[in-house]
């Protein structure tokens, strides 16, 4: 039945749902960036046409990104933070070999461009899973152009000015009670309650969102709670509202098999809009790949892992579960070919506010492994945000939990969640003005049917904006105002690093 832990919740009776826990010491004090030279925008250069990989349509049909509108910089807050420096200013010499390293990492892929764009002429797509470019370029029939080779691997890699918005995203959770209101005879129709939040998300550069639930599609059977499952349509309003990248590494990814998880990673291969898919695969090849995806130049892998899995997988690829071994093998293979490396990941304990030691551990380790943002989910409820050291002045923002997107739980802390928003320097890679847009799952019922537990006359579900939601919030029983909830999730994320707290109007 629908929502059956929040039935025991509701009756004061603690649920765990046998997760594990574990965040680190407050942000360290970071030396301001020094003012950069304002460089010339350098010429375009032309997008690749190398072999798709196989999530990855021909790159004559699939556009590098969803056009979205040019994000305006986030207005500044009294608790606005510094560049969360991807280069040390304390420690010069040692960014510098840093930097010098990576540009070494980077020439011969630059060659490679070369020789393509001189083979098919431009064009482009985006590496959906792992192909190294030049994995990519192996498959290229070989010309002649040594010359060519060696006039870009000897000129330095150039990136244009600006900045890359990216946005995340909470949990995406299907209960009975949802795929109810999206039923639509025998099909179903998730894009109305998740509509609000597009034109947030269609301000990002990269959307990156967590789906809990995985869609594996309505012939395993479309289910809520304890196995989770839902059609394809699920994963279709998700990259309808602007989704991206879906991290899909969760407690419940395995419920109904590898036959799902197979089909649900098959359906994502049809969404030209998503460009990477990380945490659960069809094969070990799958998951010794490294998701990687290019925005304005700037090369990005993605990766993601749960700390446990409700089912356990018939093998042990099917779902990433962590472990710093495996962790730091992805990490250091993503470093070889990435200027950005995110990471997902899926873990605490359910409705605990508090980071527990587990997240604390991991959070430290792949701060030192010099990842650049860990976006967190797995609590259903907002916790803190902090910025760790790593090496070389590096430092690694870390979200422990965005909290709930869609869902139909009880407690008015499952009800909001955030989307997490970071400008990226394309140039620095420095993160700027890291701020957090509040969300309320809305959804209505009558005094009465609250009182009597009836879960099955809850209506008008749909994901708010919570500035926006006002009229709505007073017909929810929820007995709060937008205003209390704006300061209780100010008080949380804010308390160890000094995030802005943005409202709709912020990202206009």
């Amino acid at each position: 039945m629908d929502d059956i832990r929040d039935r025991f919740r509701a009756n004061g009776a603690p649920s765990t749902g046998g997760r594990r826990d574990f965040v680190g010491p407050l942000r360290p004090e970071r030396p301001l960036q020094p003012q950069r030279t304002p460089q010339p925008a350098p010429t375009p250069k032309p997008q690749s046409n190398a072999p798709s990989s196989w999530m990855q349509q021909p790159s004559q049909s699939q556009p590098a990104m969803s056009p979205r509108p040019r994000p305006r910089p986030i207005a500044a807050q009294p608790n606005q933070f510094g560049p969360i420096p991807q280069r040390s200013a304390a420690a010069p010499a040692a960014a510098k070999a840093r930097k010098a390293r990576k540009k070494s990492r980077k020439k011969p892929i630059i060659a490679v461009l070369a020789l393509l764009v001189l083979l098919a002429g431009g064009g482009g797509a985006y590496a959906f899973l792992g192909r190294t470019p030049t994995e990519q370029a192996s498959q290229t029939p070989v010309a002649d152009t040594a010359g060519a080779s060696t006039a870009a691997a000897d000129s330095e890699p150039q990136l244009q000015q600006g900045t890359i918005r990216l946005m995340a995203t909470g949990t995406f959770a299907a209960y009975d009670s949802i795929h109810q209101m999206a039923r639509k005879g025998d099909k179903y129709d998730y894009l109305p309650l998740m509509q609000n939040i597009k034109p947030a998300l269609d301000t990002a550069d990269i959307s990156v969102c967590h789906q809990e639930t995985l869609a594996g599609g309505a012939d395993k059977g479309v289910s809520g709670y304890p196995e989770f499952n839902a059609p394809f349509e699920w994963s279709a309003a998700m990259a309808g509202i602007g989704c991206s990248v879906m991290n899909v590494a969760s407690l419940n990814t395995n419920d109904k098999g590898q036959a799902a998880i197979d089909a649900a990673l098959k359906y994502f291969e049809s969404q030209q809009s998503i460009v990477a898919v990380s945490g659960a695969n069809r094969s070990q090849d799958e998951q010794d790949k490294i998701r990687y995806f290019e925005v304005k130049g700037l090369q990005f892998a993605y990766l993601s892992y749960t700390t446990q899995s409700l089912k356990a997988p018939a093998n042990k690829y099917s779902v990433n579960v962590y472990s710093e071994p495996l962790a730091k093998k992805h990490i250091t293979e993503a470093q070889k070919n990435a200027d950005f490396v995110i990471v997902g990941m899926t873990w605490g304990e359910p409705d605990k506010a508090e980071v527990t030691a587990q997240q604390n551990q991991i959070a430290a380790f792949l701060a030192k492994q010099d990842v650049d943002l860990v976006i967190g989910n797995g609590p259903h409820i907002l916790q803190p945000a902090k910025v760790l050291d790593g090496t070389e002045g590096h430092q690694t923002l870390v979200w422990f939990s965005l909290g709930n997107a869609v869902n139909s739980q009880l407690p008015m802390e499952n009800l909001i969640g955030g989307i997490a928003v970071v400008d990226i320097d394309i140039q620095t890679q420095d993160m700027l003005n890291p701020g957090l847009l509040p969300v309320y799952q809305h959804y209505e019922w009558t005094a009465a049917e609250k009182a009597n537990s009836k879960f099955d006359a809850r209506k008008n579900f749909s994901l708010y904006m919570l500035d926006k939601a006002a009229e709505v919030l007073a017909k929810s029983q929820n007995g709060t105002t937008v205003e209390a909830q704006n300061k209780r999730v100010n008080d949380i994320i804010t308390r160890d690093a000094p995030i802005n707290v943005l409202s709709s109007k912020d990202l206009e």
